[in-house]
């Protein structure tokens, strides 16, 4: 993408070659649903990939990725549907604030985690840091 937020131009052959494997799929039902002409239909597909692309270029220059996430079940047990979740220090607190010692089962997740990766230098994405603990409930 050029300074000016257009696609750059060695981008836009790839984008239409793209965008004609789209239309290839999309046509019959383009023709049928659209009152237009196709090569409009197309050109308006164009038009959407490259605002995707800009968007995307945008969003890999900022200088920090933030995430919310929600503890991940662990299948530890086949009588156990689901999985549980198993409380981890590192990225959940208990709600009550109690220190928890021992591995225990978590039975609700009141709020997910903040993970941040990057640096706000916009480097070090290979690094993830959890910046607020889920907050949890566990078993007593």
């Amino acid at each position: 993408m050029s300074e000016s937020g257009k696609t750059s131009e060695w981008a836009r052959p790839y984008i239409r070659a793209h965008c004609k494997r789209v239309t290839t799929v999309i046509q019959p039902w383009a023709k049928l649903k659209s009152g237009c002409e196709f090569p409009e239909v197309e050109a308006e597909l164009v038009f959407i990939f490259e605002k995707a692309v800009q968007i995307s270029h945008m969003l890999r220059q900022q200088r920090a990725y933030w995430t919310l996430r929600f503890p991940q079940v662990i299948c530890t047990d086949a009588s156990a549907p689901g999985g549980v979740l198993l409380f981890n220090k590192s990225t959940m607190v208990d709600d009550d604030d109690n220190e928890i010692q021992s591995p225990r089962v978590v039975e609700i997740v009141v709020t997910p985690a903040v993970f941040k990766q990057g640096t706000a230098d916009g480097e070090r994405f290979d690094i993830w840091t959890c910046l607020h603990q889920a907050i949890v409930v566990v078993q007593t």
